[in-house]
């Protein structure tokens, strides 16, 4: 292969894009435009139920023997429960 030299190459940039953005910005005062993301409530939603700790399995089964023994299901523990849910669904 023969190189008959260098002249047809260009010239590189010395400032990377990032970098020049950021020159711009501090000598014009001027930031440049950004993506902006907005969620809807439903979103926001499934967001924190990510976030809810996996099921107990051992719990769950204590759980469903004392309600079939009767012995479970109170209306502290109900309202309890309930406050509990809500507590999980706020929005952080």
């Amino acid at each position: 292969m023969e190189v008959k030299g260098v002249e047809n190459l260009g010239r590189a940039d010395s400032v990377a894009p990032a970098e020049h953005e950021r020159q711009v910005e501090r000598v014009a005062g001027v930031s440049p435009p950004r993506d902006d993301v907005q969620l809807s409530d439903a979103a926001k939603i499934l967001a924190r139920l990510e976030e809810v700790p996996e099921v107990r399995q051992d719990r769950v089964a204590e759980v469903r023997a004392a309600i079939e023994r009767g012995d479970y299901v109170t209306d502290d523990k109900i309202r309890l429960a309930v406050e509990r849910l809500l507590e999980e669904m706020e929005p952080a």
